[in-house]
């Protein structure tokens, strides 16, 4: 049984697909613990290690939860049940498997030492992963790379024990053969079958020589691997300091040298020298007295010199954290500079605790998801008794920056995969999906928005509709039956607004009308 990767179940061809998650209850009393059975499945459908889901519920739990590479078990430590992580994984998708731009689970993970890099294979969308959870420092200190090399290392130790296994079963053969032999001929068996068991020994024998040499090169072979490997982990810093200390020798040497003849170098002679230890070490001597931080006189030629300077990046334990809490600052301050500015503007319209300014600080903080979106206006329409026409014209408000009138049809548009959430799977007060109720409840909301809130976007009516059209945010039969209703029926704007709507985007209607007729006769 498969399940929509996102989970929106509403659509039935959706080619995202993954197995449903399936638990089972392990122990009792204090070594209770849930297996999450198909783990290894989920995690191939999402194109990510198995691991990293499997710390995301122990760490949203507050329990210890653990990936077996050898056995492929994914535990959590407690009792949970099926629903319960599968919301917990739907929260670990919308954060690390769905492209924030598409929506679609085509990322592409690289794991840096202290960031994740993501690329989209759909849209192509590239940048850093921006998320908060604890889960991010876990797969910096444990990517990909290293569960695959702990796999290896488990498949040889099988390999040991299974070849180990193995010449314990031809020992034990052999002696039963040289037994049998000698059984034979206490009984006075034939001697045909004495040879026979006597050949079948040395057959065992030689399988067994045959075993042991295997072996031995096997073990030859590991060490010169890891003979091989050792030599590459030597570090770079190391490689510096050493190409350093030959250079200082050779300095040393040339200074001695010119003390014992008594004659200082000419500036052309020091120009041949410096190209000469530059095509042997490829840094110029100015430069590497700046890496070593030795002191060097001034030039006129220094600014050319800083071009072959060789510089590197600090990676002791304070250097990475003090860079980390930089990146946190600055990630800190945007932040704090958006919600300032969200703030200033409020205060500025008194607005300061209106819903459309929490929510507008409700989204400054982080990327939101869909989701997370409505649960927020679900929240502020119990807080504040606001209705759904409400809830849509407070999310309007606040996705769209209406001070920038020529950006607005942009805006629609960047934000129609939130808007298609809103017209395509809000259900109505039956249950039932309602598409075109929750279509009409849309345009209704963005009558106010151009008609009432801010005027100057009136002319913009028709591309505006025709932007949500393209990005399949309002179906036809939706713009039509709203176009063709009486204007007194909408919910937010009186008669007179509704009708210069209309009227602005009458073109666009005529337009989409034609093409219905046009493809009726075909």
């Amino acid at each position: 049984m498969t399940t929509n990767i996102g989970r929106d179940d509403a659509d039935a061809s959706f080619r995202y697909k993954m197995p449903v998650l399936m638990t089972k209850v392990e122990g009792r009393g204090n070594g209770i613990k849930t297996v999450i059975v198909n783990m290894v499945d989920i995690a191939k459908a999402l194109h990510i290690h198995p691991a990293y889901p499997t710390k995301f519920f122990g760490i949203e739990l507050g329990a210890q939860s653990k990936f077996n590479v050898a056995t492929e078990r994914s535990i959590v430590n407690g009792c949970h049940q099926a629903p319960d992580l599968a919301k917990i994984l739907d929260k670990f998708i919308q954060q690390f498997i769905l492209c924030p731009t598409c929506k679609l689970p085509e990322l592409l993970m690289s794991v840096k030492s202290t960031s994740i890099k993501i690329e989209c294979a759909a849209c192509g969308y590239s940048g850093q992963l921006k998320s908060a959870h604890r889960l991010v420092a876990y797969i910096t200190k444990n990517p990909p790379k290293s569960f695959v090399e702990a796999g290896k290392k488990e498949q040889k130790k099988k390999g040991k024990r299974a070849a180990a296994d193995e010449e314990d079963e031809l020992d034990e053969a052999s002696s039963s053969v040289v037994a049998a032999a000698s059984a034979g001929a206490d009984t006075g068996v034939d001697a045909a079958a004495a040879a026979d068991e006597e050949d079948g020994g040395e057959v065992v024998e030689k399988k067994k020589k045959e075993k042991k040499e295997k072996k031995e090169k096997k073990e030859k072979k590991e060490k010169k691997e890891k003979k091989e490997k050792k030599e590459k982990k030597e570090s770079k810093e190391e490689r510096k300091a050493r190409k350093e200390a030959k250079r200082l020798k050779k300095e040393k040497e040339a200074a001695e040298a010119a003390a014992a003849n008594g004659k200082d170098e000419s500036s052309d002679d020091e120009e041949v020298e410096e190209k000469e230890e530059k095509k042997v070490n490829g840094t110029s001597p100015k430069a590497r007295s700046v890496a070593s931080g030795s002191e060097s006189e001034s030039s006129d030629d220094s600014g050319a010199d800083d071009d072959d300077d060789e510089w590197h990046t600090d990676v002791s334990k304070e250097a990475i954290r003090a860079r980390q809490d930089a990146e946190f600052q600055d990630r800190l301050a945007e932040v704090r500079s958006d919600v300032e500015n969200i703030m200033l503007n409020a205060k500025a319209e008194n607005k300061a605790d209106a819903p459309v300014t929490i929510l507008k600080l409700f989204l400054a903080q982080q990327q939101r998801s869909p989701q997370e979106i409505a649960a927020e206006l679900k929240r502020l329409g119990m807080s504040r008794g606001l209705d759904e026409p409400q809830k849509i014209k407070t999310l309007l408000e606040a996705i769209i920056d209406i001070s920038r009138p020529k950006t607005v049809v942009d805006q629609f548009r960047s934000k129609a995969s939130l808007l298609q959430y809103f017209t395509r799977s809000q259900p109505t007060t039956s249950g039932s999906a309602a598409p075109i109720n929750s279509s009409a409840l849309l345009l209704t909301c963005i009558e106010d928005l151009i008609g009432v809130v801010e005027r100057k976007l009136l002319p913009y009516a028709p591309v505006i509709l025709q932007a949500l059209y393209d990005e399949e945010v309002l179906e036809e039969e939706a713009l039509i039956s709203w176009y063709e209703a009486p204007p007194e029926a909408s919910w937010l704007v009186n008669k007179d607004v509704a009708v210069e709507v209309r009227a602005k985007a009458k073109p666009f209607i005529e337009w989409l009308k034609t093409a219905e007729t046009d493809e009726d006769e075909e």
